[in-house]
């Protein structure tokens, strides 16, 4: 266990030692867990929509054999994988004005620091 920590401190030097950058990482993944929490629960919600309606077509005699469920899924999510670096890049600037919204909130701080 010792030994990870001296790999850790190496490689990050002081970015987990104070207490401010501590808090600049901790808020900037809390305002970046909320975008993903509900995009998360947005993605469940259209995942039952389409069990929905592949239980209408089953139930309806409208399925075609053994891979109509994958050829159903495939028909209607395979353009999602195009879109998977918009959403990195996009949660990723949202970290980024997370950090930005706890360097604005420590600020004022820093002023009363110098005085």
């Amino acid at each position: 266990m010792q030994i990870w920590s001296k790999i850790v401190a190496k490689y990050t030097g002081s970015l987990f030692s104070s207490q401010d950058s501590k808090y600049f990482l901790v808020t900037a993944a809390k305002i970046t867990a909320i975008p993903l929490f509900f995009f998360c629960l947005f993605g469940y919600s259209i995942w039952n929509l389409m069990e929905l309606n592949f239980n209408f077509f089953v139930a309806h005699d409208f399925h075609s054999g053994d891979g109509f469920k994958e050829s159903f899924y495939d028909a209607i999510f395979g353009d999602i994988s195009y879109y998977i670096p918009v959403f990195t890049v996009a949660f990723g600037c949202i970290y980024l004005i997370g950090l930005v919204v706890a360097w604005l909130a420590l600020r004022p701080f820093g002023h009363i620091q110098k005085h």
